[in-house]
């Protein structure tokens, strides 16, 4: 008698169901029966052996195991087969995987560079090797665990991908790990921003207060704040453009500025605007104008020719122009104080008359001299004799 099957050394998965078979002849009459052993335990015995000699063993816990046959003759006489040696084990632990890095719904710029990492053991046995999947097409395999389970994925473009990894141990059983989605975007465009108000060059009155607003827009966003400097130093930052971009600047004194705008978008990325130059001046002083010709209360004798002259001065600026009254009728005006400032009032006719002079600066700001007041006479009548 030898048993067949199972070969010696082989193993088997727990629970095992498992047919032991042998072969079992007698020289001189026949094999009545053969009884099957574990160690010492029968684990049945099969009479008829028209289809071959055999039982089966079912449910076969985890355990190193040694069978045996006892085949019985015609003459009540035995033999015992060889011992065969089988071992069974418990059923392959799946391996455990888990993809590290990126995180669930991370957010790249295109083209990315994306580092793909996992964590992969198995509780009876080892990883051989973690291959990487964007849906169903391999981005690569990691047969080297030594420094953990990774790949790069390169030059990604723009879109939605969903990954996995799918990890193999040593007993070639594979297990995926659950699903990481990704988003990979067009680079950020960088805000707009432009400073509309005030003009460049434009020139203020101290003490200013100077609305300064700006424009600001995100050609693939939106913008969250514009920031407004003069130099270096914030005037204030606007973070409601509903009624546009906009801080007040009070009290503002006599100096050259420099004026610019920060727009932040939604990705927190900056633009700033053009310089806007402003300057703010001291308040314009009014010119003083005074009339040095005629005198007060001098006397003509009609028809007159009056040539009346005036000082004007600017004492920040100068003076553009004189213009030149009796009441309230312009007698000329000169814009060329070469040679002083003056008009000559011809053909005067007899009568009272007050005088004025009114300067204008370089701001267009004037002011008014006092009265001179004349007197034209009729010319005397010489005495009858």
């Amino acid at each position: 008698v030898a048993i067949t099957s199972p070969l010696n050394s082989e193993v088997f998965t727990s629970p095992a169901d498992i047919v032991i078979t042998a072969d079992a002849t007698d020289p001189d009459g026949n094999v009545s029966s053969v009884e099957f052993f574990e160690g010492t335990n029968s684990l049945g015995i099969d009479t008829d052996g028209t289809d071959g000699w055999s039982v089966t063993w079912n449910g076969v816990i985890t355990g190193n195991y040694a069978l045996t046959a006892i085949a019985t003759d015609n003459d009540l006489e035995t033999t015992t087969s060889e011992s065969i040696n089988i071992t069974v084990e418990a059923p392959n632990q799946l391996p455990a995987v888990a993809i590290t890095s990126p995180l669930n719904n991370e957010i790249f710029t295109s083209p990315a560079y994306i580092v793909i990492t996992a964590d992969a053991t198995d509780s009876d046995g080892t990883v051989t090797s973690v291959e990487f999947f964007e849906g169903t097409n391999s981005l690569g395999i990691d047969t080297d665990g030594t420094d953990g389970w990774s790949l790069t994925w390169n030059g990604v473009t723009t879109g939605s991908f969903a990954l996995t990894a799918l990890a193999t141990d040593n007993d070639g059983e594979r297990t995926t790990s659950g699903i990481i989605n990704i988003t990979v975007e067009a680079p950020n465009q960088l805000p707009t921003v432009a400073i509309t108000s005030p003009l460049n060059n434009e020139v203020f009155t101290s003490p200013a207060d100077i609305v300064v607003t700006a424009d600001a827009s995100d050609p693939d966003g939106t913008v969250t704040s514009v920031e407004f400097f003069e130099g270096t130093n914030s005037l204030g930052i606007d973070s409601d453009g509903t009624d546009g971009w906009s801080v007040t600047w009070n009290g503002v004194t006599t100096g050259s500025y420099a004026l610019t705008a920060v727009a932040t978008d939604n990705d927190l990325e900056t633009t700033t605007s053009g310089i806007i130059n402003i300057t703010v001046e001291a308040p314009n002083q009014l010119p003083m104008v005074a009339i040095t010709s005629p005198l007060n209360n001098e006397v003509f004798t009609s028809p007159a020719d009056i040539v009346i002259t005036a000082d004007a001065t600017d004492p920040d600026g100068t003076v553009t122009s004189v213009e030149f009254f009796e009441g309230t009728n312009s007698l000329g005006i000169d814009t060329d104080g070469t040679d002083g400032w003056s008009v000559t009032w011809n053909g005067v006719t007899t009568g009272s008359y007050a005088l004025t002079a009114i300067a204008t600066d370089n701001d267009g700001e004037s002011t008014t001299s006092g009265i001179i007041n004349i007197t034209i006479e009729a010319p005397n009548q010489l005495p009858a004799v």
